[in-house]
């Protein structure tokens, strides 16, 4: 019984990406990370690719191929027009690359201290409120703050060096300008004194990645 109520359940799902650049969030010109998933079988899948794209002989329909004639694009179009009325069946989700890694920077440095005087920084969304905090602050006024300080942090993760963490801190101890950018600097500063060397060489390798999160969010929101 068991059995067959678990098989009646199980379902695939397919997944496709966009701007994938592994743990490197700061690729220029990918700025954005996307998924898109749908939960349509095999045969309704064989179906579609007939009925939208049936002049098509390449075994797989690829974007780089399809948008150089105006036929494909037109088909592209009908396509998405249609997947967009198939209400629970398609989503997309899509990461700013640079907003990530702020809420990487508090998950690793902010975070960990915190919680070792017994404070859950992810009750009621405190992780995503000074990931905002921080991301609209740093760049008030055109600052450029932002992308220095998350360039150096992904150093650090990324490469697990004596040098990186030491350009980190260097970079934290400038004062920065307008005062409210130098002001909220000092959340991170405060974090960073207190973290413990195994704070950062405990973690994962690719620990930036966020492409499984991102399907994760696409399948279970």
């Amino acid at each position: 019984m068991h059995a067959v109520a678990a098989k009646a359940m199980a379902q695939t799902i397919y997944l496709d990406e966009c701007g994938y650049t592994g743990d490197d969030l700061f690729d220029a010109e990918q700025p954005t990370f996307a998924i898109a998933t749908h939960s349509f079988t095999e045969d309704e899948s064989a179906t579609l690719k007939r009925r939208f794209f049936g002049g098509v002989q390449a075994p797989e329909l690829k974007h780089s191929s399809l948008q150089r004639t105006a036929r494909n694009q037109r088909a592209m179009l009908d396509f998405l027009q249609f997947a967009s009325e198939q209400k629970g069946r398609v989503r997309i989700m899509v990461a700013d690359k640079r907003f990530a890694l702020t809420a990487k920077l508090v998950d690793f440095v902010i975070e960990p201290p915190m919680h070792r005087y017994g404070l859950n920084l992810y009750e009621q969304g405190g992780n995503t409120a000074i990931s905002n905090l921080l991301f609209g602050v740093l760049q008030v006024e055109g600052s450029m703050v932002l992308d220095q300080l998350l360039r150096r942090f992904q150093d650090v993760i990324r490469t697990r060096t004596d040098e990186a963490m030491t350009e980190f801190v260097r970079f934290l101890a400038l004062r920065q300008e307008p005062s409210v950018v130098d002001e909220t600097l000092d959340m991170v500063r405060s974090s960073l004194a207190q973290l413990q060397q195994d704070d950062i060489t405990t973690l994962p390798a690719r620990a930036l990645d966020i492409s499984f999160t991102v399907a994760l969010s696409a399948i279970y929101t």
